[in-house]
């Protein structure tokens, strides 16, 4: 009886797996005080923004951005074209966070992906995936547990983002 908890047990635990991250920066050197965030980022791109002012950053929210893009004529489609982020770079905006995300079976993120485009130079400062954990079987309590939500998951990445920007 011991013996099937002992392997119920590891069975549970090597099947649970936390959030994972990847992040990745430029070689170049890059001086970013002022982050604009993409407007159809959503919740979590809003989320990353407000924990990238833990880090000192500006940040111009996405309404701000589409009130710019309107004023200048800028298809969201093009925004990360040289000479729309130049429009960007004269306000002093010196990077345009991109973050893109899929919902999960729970309504929590799936995964995401995000970077940093430099306004003046429109090379990609940083970039990185985040992916959410899992736990035992889809809907499972140890998956609930093992599952970030968007607060969990922006806070992880605006850590791994500001760490590198500021170091």
């Amino acid at each position: 009886m011991k013996t099937l908890r002992f392997f119920s047990f590891l069975v549970v635990i090597t099947a649970c797996s936390g959030s994972k991250i990847t992040v990745s920066k430029s070689q170049q050197v890059f001086n970013v005080s002022t982050i604009a965030l993409m407007p159809n980022g959503g919740i979590l791109s809003d989320a990353v923004g407000t924990e990238l002012l833990n880090y000192g950053f500006n940040i111009i929210d996405a309404t701000t951005v589409s009130s710019i893009m309107i004023r200048n004529n800028i298809e969201e489609i093009e925004i990360t074209l040289p000479q729309n982020l130049s429009v960007f770079a004269d306000m002093q905006i010196d990077g345009l966070l991109v973050v893109k995300s899929v919902a999960g079976y729970d309504d929590r993120p799936q995964s995401a992906t995000f970077r940093l485009i430099d306004t003046k130079t429109s090379s990609v400062i940083a970039g990185g995936t985040w992916q959410n954990g899992k736990g035992g079987a889809t809907g499972s309590t140890a998956d609930g547990i093992m599952r970030s939500d968007a607060a969990k998951a922006a806070k992880q990445i605006a850590s791994e983002l500001g760490e590198l920007l500021i170091n």
